[in-house]
């Protein structure tokens, strides 16, 4: 059970933050598991279990081979870098095992130890990246949607929805990103080897990718 005063989870997701820049989230899944399966040998209290007076700690048996990761989606930094994830559990008592363990022992993606926390804000909309999305870096302070629309105006954009979405998370003050949605990663992958280093007005602008193994 956990001591007084100390916070048991309320939500079924985590986020995570510090992920390697070449990771992907098959890695992710791993070391989440390994967290879980080594809480599951000390006993996961199981949180909503109706309260009963012989069994005062309930438990929950974690069984790897189910379905006990419901989402993903990908957490981007203020200049939409990858940074982490933001996982959803099958329930909080997975979540509340996964936090003891990163304090126990640490959580690991691939070889680097990363930072787990609730994540409670999951009613808040996601952005959706794709191995057809590509990140436009140093764009004029003035650079609108529909310039960045032009700039790519020869390739195959994603039909409905927006095509082009101005990144919200940076400085007011620093140069601004764009995402790019393409129809496919064909079309993505020309863009990024044709106007990789273009300059739009006296900015030099510089495009990344997002590859399908961090997707």
């Amino acid at each position: 059970m956990k001591a007084a005063g100390e916070r048991v989870a309320q939500s079924n997701w985590i986020q995570i933050d510090g992920i390697p820049p070449t990771s992907s989230l098959e890695a992710m899944l791993d070391g989440v598991q390994l967290a879980l399966e080594r809480e599951n040998k000390r006993g996961i209290v199981d949180l909503d279990a109706p309260w009963d007076p012989i069994d005062p700690v309930p438990s929950l048996h974690f069984n790897s081979d189910t379905s006990w990761i419901q989402k993903a989606h990908l957490n981007l930094s203020l200049f939409a870098r990858p940074t982490g994830w933001f996982l959803q559990l099958e329930n909080r008592s997975l979540v509340q095992a996964v936090l003891n363990q990163s304090v126990n022992s640490g959580l690991f993606c691939s070889w680097k130890k990363v930072i787990v926390s609730e994540h409670r804000d999951a009613k808040r909309p996601f952005y959706q990246v794709s191995d057809a999305t590509i990140r436009v870096e140093n764009c004029p302070l003035k650079t609108t949607n529909m310039n960045v629309m032009n700039l790519f105006s020869r390739y195959d954009l994603r039909p409905g929805g927006k095509a082009v979405e101005d990144w919200k998370g940076g400085p007011d003050d620093k140069p601004m990103t764009f995402l790019v949605h393409f129809a496919d990663a064909s079309w993505a992958r020309s863009a990024l080897r044709e106007k990789q280093g273009e300059f739009m007005g006296d900015n030099k602008l510089v495009l990344a990718p997002y590859p399908r193994q961090i997707v």
